[in-house]
């Protein structure tokens, strides 16, 4: 019987869960996952260490090989034991062979914790008496995130495409965030130079921020 190489056993307990996408009452994009139907499996777990996803980003990946399921898909999750706190996004799905026998997943640690309020402003461009262009911020969502000074190689890496660029925002996907917005976090002002959706998996955003030195924000 045909066999992966290098896969003795599946003998690392996951769960399974999926992707589901629905939408607040301003229609913005809000990620979920829901256990999938069987939840509980078990796998062949190779971890890869740190991969580097994008020009900026450096990803804890892992190897999963399983036995093929068609209900698993690009963007939904599995954690790692059962562990809430072991989260990996599903990168990429291979179908070993197109026997429908095995699956060798590429998995990518998914962000679980958001520590920072963040606010997303969107400029309004009006005329005072004298008709000139004023422009004002007013506050488009407020969101948990995590703000994230570059350091060391991403720094380098991020400073070889825009050397502005000191700060990354990492938020859950939303749909519509553009570089002519601004963030504002505890009382610091932040412009986006850059709004990157790594892979293109709409699971998460990387907005690539400057501070404004010198200004405060609410």
């Amino acid at each position: 019987m045909f066999k992966p190489a290098g896969v003795q056993q599946f003998a690392t307990p996951i769960r399974v869960q999926k992707r589901v996408i629905s939408h607040d009452e301003n229609g913005a994009s809000i990620t979920s996952y829901q256990d999938a139907e069987p939840a509980l499996d078990f796998c062949s777990w190779k971890g890869k260490g740190g991969t580097q996803t994008d020009a900026f980003t450096i990803t804890d990946t892992a190897e999963v090989t399983m036995w093929f399921r068609p209900d698993i898909a690009e963007m939904d999750r599995v954690m790692l034991n059962d562990d809430e706190s072991k989260a990996y996004d599903i990168l990429n799905v291979e179908n070993l062979d197109m026997r429908n026998m095995w699956l060798k997943l590429k998995v990518g640690r998914a962000v679980q914790d958001w520590p920072h309020l963040i606010k997303i402003q969107v400029s309004d461009l009006s005329r005072d008496a004298d008709g000139l262009a004023v422009e004002t911020w007013r506050d488009h969502l407020t969101i948990r995130g995590a703000v994230e000074p570059l350091q060391g190689r991403e720094y380098d890496s991020a400073a070889a495409v825009n050397a502005e660029v000191t700060v990354r925002v990492r938020i859950r996907f939303q749909s519509g965030i553009t570089s002519e917005m601004r963030l504002v976090y505890d009382g610091r002002i932040f412009n986006i130079k850059s709004v990157i959706d790594p892979g293109e998996r709409h699971n998460e955003l990387h907005l690539m921020c400057t501070e404004v030195v010198g200004m405060s924000g609410s």
